[in-house]
């Protein structure tokens, strides 16, 4: 079977229609050709987001040369160029499998770029082991050319190659690592006239991998460096900086609010979180994952957005309290006591406590005590407006607590409670 067709409208072919990114810039609609011939297929079948990508797959009982899948991308024949300055290639690539035999002469898969019909440079895969392989730049039969990087079957890996036809040399990478070194290109040739992905015509080898999201553009625009992205929660909580000095984010820090920045692709940024006053840093947040360390390192292997948390907080005066013991302080309720030893700005019946302090951003727990932690009992038997306290102790379910009018005679007092007995609607703590 032989299929040709010139065709401007891709639509009307159903396994490229969820070929997201078919082509961008001045690629943008030109499929120029499609060929199949033997007994390839052409398919649209891989989860790779945002959405499928294209198959291209050769049966290796073919054994015919011309058993190829081909897909040209251009203004077909070489008639003209489709580009006019330095350009970046880019694309997706991913093998299914990569079949080792003691022959490695022929590649596994192919692309091809086309300076005219007198200059093609083909790019692909070797095996080097059952599922292993290296990616070669200006390879072809037996020649190796130059390896830009190593890669195994069922994954995804970003390939970028750079024309420069003013120095008349290109160069490719994977995933963003180290340039391969120039590779000459002919010094007649000053624009790319057309690009084709295909499956490795030679018998003996199979071929089946998925392409996606194919760009051109100028020269060095082909893959955005990663956003950094910084959320504060809450903003009055703190700023973020990178280290050296800010340099790239400063975030909530002397009124600046550049809380975004691009990194070139696998830099390693610091970021520092400051708290505001009485304000402490508790964690970052990547979305999935909660992070203590301050400094954070991270590596800009993509886009990121981190949410710096912080929470507010209160003195612990734990074994330094201003008011000693049979002592009454202000109304001698529990409230106005507990407020004066930790300052903290919360105010209404004993049992709201909890509520409030997770609205104003204080750290809390339901279930789990600190010394210096103040515990809020709900409203029971005894306490018609709840009871708050300052926990001095913890041995199980036994708490040393400090507060006022436990023993409903408005003086302060050190009591050990256990408050299995009780109804504790939880600990607002006084730092993270």
């Amino acid at each position: 079977m032989y299929f040709l067709s010139m065709i401007s409208d891709v639509s009307a072919y159903s396994y490229l229609q969820n070929f997201d990114a078919l082509s961008v810039g001045s690629l943008s609609g030109q499929l120029a050709e499609i060929q199949a011939t033997g007994n390839p297929i052409i398919s649209e079948n891989a989860s790779y987001t945002p959405g499928n990508a294209l198959r291209l797959y050769k049966n290796n009982s073919d054994f015919n040369f011309n058993s190829t899948a081909r897909l040209y991308f251009g203004n077909g024949n070489f008639y003209s160029p489709f580009t006019s300055a330095d350009d970046t290639i880019s694309f997706w690539y991913y093998p299914s499998y990569i079949r080792y035999q003691t022959n490695t002469c022929n590649l596994l898969s192919m692309v091809g770029l086309y300076g005219q019909t007198s200059d093609l440079k083909i790019m692909g895969v070797r095996a080097t082991s059952t599922n292993n392989g290296t990616f070669y730049l200006d390879s072809s039969n037996c020649t190796k050319g130059t390896a830009i990087g190593n890669v195994s079957a069922g994954n995804w890996y970003f390939i970028e190659v750079k024309f420069d036809f003013t120095n008349h040399n290109y160069k490719a990478r994977i995933n963003g690592g180290d340039w391969s070194v120039p590779l000459p290109i002919s010094s007649i040739v000053n624009h790319i006239y057309s690009l084709t992905f295909q499956t490795a015509g030679t018998a003996v080898i199979s071929s089946d991998y998925y392409v996606d999201n194919l760009i051109v553009g100028p020269l060095g625009t082909a893959f955005p460096d990663p956003q950094l992205t910084i959320v504060r929660n809450p903003a009055e909580g703190g700023g973020v900086s990178d280290y050296p000095a800010g340099e790239n984010i400063y975030c909530g820090i002397d009124n600046y609010e550049i809380c975004q920045a691009s990194f070139e692709l696998n830099t390693e940024v610091t970021l520092d979180a400051y708290p505001n006053a009485d304000w402490a840093f508790a964690y970052w947040d990547d979305g999935t994952t909660c992070l203590y360390d301050n400094p954070l390192t991270v590596t800009m292997d993509s886009a990121k957005t981190l949410t710096t948390k912080f929470f507010k907080t209160f003195t612990n005066r734990v074994g330094n309290f201003q008011a000693s013991v049979g002592s009454t302080i202000d109304t001698g309720q529990c409230v106005p006591y507990v407020r004066y030893e930790t300052d903290v700005p919360i105010y209404g019946d004993a049992y709201t406590w909890y509520g409030q302090a997770v609205s104003a951003n204080y750290a809390t727990s339901a279930t789990v005590p600190r010394v210096g932690s103040i515990i809020v009992f709900a409203i029971q038997s005894g306490m018609t407006y709840g009871h708050v306290g300052i926990v001095t102790s913890i041995n199980g379910s036994s708490l040393g607590i400090r507060s006022q009018n436990w023993n409903n005679d408005e003086k302060v007092s050190d009591d050990t409670i256990d408050v299995s007995g009780y109804t504790i609607i939880g600990y607002i703590y006084y730092t993270p």
